[in-house]
């Protein structure tokens, strides 16, 4: 009897992620992040579940001291067809050092009533002058469960990690330097054509 409840409780942890889902964070280094879907309500960032590869825009790359933007879709898939109250955060580790402090807090919806089905949100903010150049993570955030931290595990909702990077802004110089190569690429096909 013993080893028969053994082998149940073995077999319910094994297939309870694939039962309820388990969303995950990504980024190594990072602290863990994680969420178990309850079958009776899911909120997430549309995208990964909702047929595309991800569930924020982002911009290829963010420009030292300039405005970036996000946007994207937040899905409530709640099976007795109300809303709820959700926290939804979104962090990027400026400073690289593999902690997304509250500084690095770019959106934030705190206890926040979404209804049933698809939210839609931008926001913009100002990349700092003192963020790190080179590859960083960002981090989304939801669920019915806040507030909020960036790492820990929570019961709804799901964590999604994006590598991106932040990029000085050209000199004007060289910005006029690779117009003029553009142009005279162009002028050299048009050439070749005639």
């Amino acid at each position: 009897m013993r080893r028969a409840s053994w082998f149940v409780v073995a077999a319910l942890l094994l297939l309870t992620p694939a039962v309820f889902g388990l969303s995950y964070s990504t980024a190594i280094g990072y602290g863990s992040a994680a969420h178990l879907d309850d079958p009776a309500y899911l909120s997430e960032w549309f995208g990964q579940d909702g047929g595309t590869p991800d569930g924020i825009t982002y911009p290829p790359s963010f420009w030292l001291g300039q405005t970036a933007n996000l946007s994207g879709q937040i899905s409530l898939n709640n099976f007795f067809d109300v809303g709820s109250f959700e926290w939804a955060s979104i962090w990027i580790d400026w400073n690289q050092d593999k902690v997304f402090d509250n500084s690095e807090l770019v959106f934030g919806r705190s206890d926040t009533w979404f209804d049933n089905g698809m939210t839609s949100f931008a926001t913009s903010f100002e990349v700092p002058t003192w963020a790190s150049l080179g590859d960083t993570w960002i981090r989304a955030r939801i669920t019915a469960d806040g507030p909020l931290t960036p790492t820990g595990d929570y019961f709804t909702g799901e964590v999604e990690d994006y590598q991106v990077n932040v990029s000085a802004v050209p000199e004007p110089g060289t910005l006029i330097l690779l117009g003029l190569g553009m142009i005279g690429a162009a002028g050299h096909t048009r050439r070749r054509l005639k």
